[in-house]
């Protein structure tokens, strides 16, 4: 199971929403970070064919997945960003009228959807009406729709976007324990959604495929690019205008300053063993061309 994509290219008018981006995917998980407007969105609906490339190719075991159509479409799983549900239709009658559509049979679609609600933990309300779901319980549905017919690539859009902390961390359990024998990418500017569970991460700016490593090797890479030091409120005010600010934390010492970038200052000392995600994505996505 690969999926291809190659010189892959969507322009409106000058500007470029993604620019020959090439890549190759098997089975597990890949993180796709990056700033909004930086081209996720539009990779995936290149990936569902619900926008139209202008240039470059998708293949699928070799196969233009233009050429599959249908037979392609059947391999998707697909979680939206925007959250199109019917309020007066119940989770289950919800999931039963998607796996109409997506051509299950009736006796299939009862097991899948009894399992699939189990999965995601919406079993006991299944019954209830979906306008009176929370944000967290509507993505979990959204989910267990995009897993209908057991597809081979799940693609999913921002699927922790506006949630609390503990409901992030549970959609993302989810998708860490669907993860088995699929190609699954994880579209997010929420570096902690991919950290744990993304066996790789495609770094995107500005439609462009920046880099492309495990996260250990994307921490490795920045080694000796993070820095810190104590600082007080106007010290911070005065880095904040020249360099990238990681964090700031209260410690015994005072107000630690966390920098990233390739030239910091010599009061700086240098950051060993603690790097992380957060890091890379201010090195290589915040202001840099």
């Amino acid at each position: 199971m690969v999926l291809e994509m190659k010189g892959l290219s969507k322009q409106y008018g000058s500007i470029y929403a993604l620019k020959d981006f090439t890549t190759t995917l098997t089975e597990g998980v890949y993180g796709i970070l990056g700033p909004n407007g930086a081209g996720k969105s539009t990779l995936m609906n290149l990936l569902t064919d619900n926008v139209k490339r202008d240039k470059g190719e998708i293949l699928y075991d070799g196969q233009d997945i233009l050429k599959m159509g249908g037979e392609f479409r059947k391999l998707l799983g697909y979680m939206p960003q925007q959250q199109g549900l019917y309020d007066h239709f119940s989770a289950r009658k919800f999931l039963f009228y998607m796996a109409a559509l997506k051509g299950l049979s009736r006796k299939q679609a009862r097991k899948e959807i009894e399992f699939l609600l189990e999965l995601v933990g919406l079993n006991k309300e299944a019954h209830r009406k979906l306008g009176g779901f929370s944000g967290g319980m509507r993505q979990r549905v959204l989910l267990a729709t995009a897993l209908l017919g057991d597809p081979k690539i799940l693609i999913l859009d921002e699927p922790t976007a506006g949630l609390d902390p503990e409901e992030r961390i549970r959609i993302r359990n989810f998708i860490s324990e669907i993860a088995q024998n699929k190609i699954v990418l994880l579209a997010t500017h929420v570096v902690s959604d991919i950290e744990c569970i993304a066996a790789k991460v495609l770094l995107i700016k500005k439609g462009q495929l920046m880099k492309e490593a495990t996260p250990y090797e994307l921490i490795e890479s920045i080694e000796g690019k993070v820095a810190e030091a104590v600082c007080t409120l106007e010290e911070i005010k005065s880095y904040q205008e020249s360099y990238h600010i990681g964090n700031v934390s209260q410690r015994k010492e005072g107000l630690v300053l966390r920098l990233v970038g390739d030239d910091l200052p010599e009061a700086f000392r240098p950051v060993k063993g603690n790097i992380d995600m957060e890091d890379v994505y201010l090195y290589y996505l915040e202001g840099r061309a």
